[in-house]
Parts: structure tokens; sequence; C-alpha cells
């Protein structure tokens, strides 16, 4: 008994190392910005789900999120062939511009009440997005395209949304002032 009680622990620490050591070897084969890209699209999936699951939702702002999750499907796709990387930065231009008007309409010009799940979610998208922005940064066809102004939305911005107290009426909202005004 004293024998198994020692060796069991030692089994369950190599088998997590084993788990752990596992998972880049399988992801190795891609880019970071594929990983990025990836990523971006699975917290807006995420982000898309909540949405469904919310009643008071309106149907055309449901078709909104399901626009930006198909353009993250798209863009992701983009991602794994920088040999055209017109095609990676026309796809971006289409997500930002989706990613922006989601936003807004979650956040900004709603009458929704404040559901901090769905906050919650939408922060791990901005961040995912920084990400997205940060690798594609590291392409110069995209900075050669934003230096050049082929795609006035191309560039990538920092998003600019944080939890700050917009007054309403009596109703608390977070939202992103920022961008809206920097929008217009």
């Amino acid at each position: 008994m004293i024998q198994f009680t020692r060796i069991l622990p030692a089994m369950l620490l190599s088998a997590s190392i084993m788990l752990v050591l596992e998972t880049p070897v399988r992801a190795g084969h891609r880019s970071p910005l594929e990983c990025a890209a990836e990523q971006y699209r699975e917290t807006v999936r995420e982000f898309e789900r909540l949405v469904r699951r919310r009643n008071y939702v309106d149907r055309v702002d449901e078709r909104l999120v399901d626009d930006l999750e198909n353009s993250t499907s798209r863009l992701t796709s983009a991602s794994r062939n920088l040999r055209r990387a017109d095609r990676l930065i026309e796809r971006f231009a289409l997500t930002e511009r989706l990613h922006w008007r989601v936003e807004t309409a979650f956040f900004t010009r709603t009458p929704y009440p404040i559901d901090p799940e769905l906050e919650e979610c939408w922060i791990l998208v901005v961040r995912s997005y920084e990400n997205l922005g940060a690798e594609l940064n590291r392409i110069p066809a995209f900075c050669t395209s934003r230096r050049a102004g082929h795609s006035h939305r191309a560039a990538y911005q920092s998003p600019t949304y944080r939890r700050q107290p917009v007054s309403t009426g009596s109703r608390f909202r977070s939202a992103s002032i920022g961008a809206v005004l920097q929008r217009k």
C-alpha cells in the first residue's frame, strides 16, 4: 500500500506533464498568425453563443454577430496562406468593420440591459483581437499595405473598449466611447 501511494502521484504528475508538452507539438505546424486568428474566431463564437441565449437581443443584432463569426472564419482561412496577403488584408478589413459594429451595437447605442457575462466575453474577444492585430503587424505585406494606404481600415488599431461608466438616464452602461467617436 505504501508503494502505491508513492507511485500514484508520480504517475499523475508524469501524465499531466505529457499532456502539457503534447499540446505545443500538435499546434507546432501552425503559424502564430493562424493561432491568433483561430483564437479570435473561438472567442467570437463564444460571444455568439451567449448572444443567442439572450431573449432580449434583436434579430438584426444577432445577425450582425453571426456575420462577424462568419467573417472570422474566412479570416482564419486567409491566415493559412500568406502568399495571398492581399486576401488576408481584405478579410481583416471586413472583419474589423464588423467588430466595431458589434461593439457599437451591444455596448454603446443599445437599449439592452447590462449583462456582465456578455461584457466579460466581449473583453476576451477584444484581447484576442489585439493579439491578432499584433501578429498582423509582424507581416511585411500588411505593414506595406498600411503605409501605402491601400485599405483605409486595414491598419490594425487597438480597440478602445474599456469599462467606462456612461450615464443614460438612471441606468449605467459600460461603453466604448472612444471607438464611437473615432468612427464618426
